[in-house]
């Protein structure tokens, strides 16, 4: 039995950000990460540009998605926030479940295949 198991996915939200924004969103990051807002506005600054969308919360139970989905910064543009499986870039080719609404790594969206966090935050 040669199985592999692959821990359970949680997951991240994402969102578009205008330009003008760069310096809040830079200091929502820094705080939300523990580094210095020059740090987080470096790390940004060229996907802000290109109008690329940021990793606003990340490591996430399925079940907190929908408030965390109400509690979305100003900064963030609305309508373009998505959710995502943890580290899985809306922004690059990744797979799409139309029943979960979800970008996921390739092979099966998590929530279909029943493994991944219901509840809580990776800390």
């Amino acid at each position: 039995m040669n199985e592999l198991m692959n821990d359970p996915a949680d997951f991240d939200i994402w969102a578009k950000v205008e330009v003008s924004a760069s310096s809040f969103v830079a200091e929502w990051i820094s705080s939300q990460l523990s580094i210095t807002k020059m740090e987080a506005f470096r790390a940004i600054s060229p996907a802000v540009k290109a109008g690329r969308y940021i990793q606003i919360y990340t490591g996430y139970g399925w079940n907190e998605l929908p408030k965390l989905l109400g509690a979305l910064p100003s900064f963030a543009l609305n309508e373009t926030a998505v959710f995502t499986e943890h580290d899985c870039s809306p922004d690059y080719k990744v797979s799409y479940c139309e029943l979960h609404k979800l970008y996921h790594h390739p092979i099966q969206c998590p929530i279909c295949s029943g493994n991944y966090i219901h509840e809580g935050h990776r800390n």
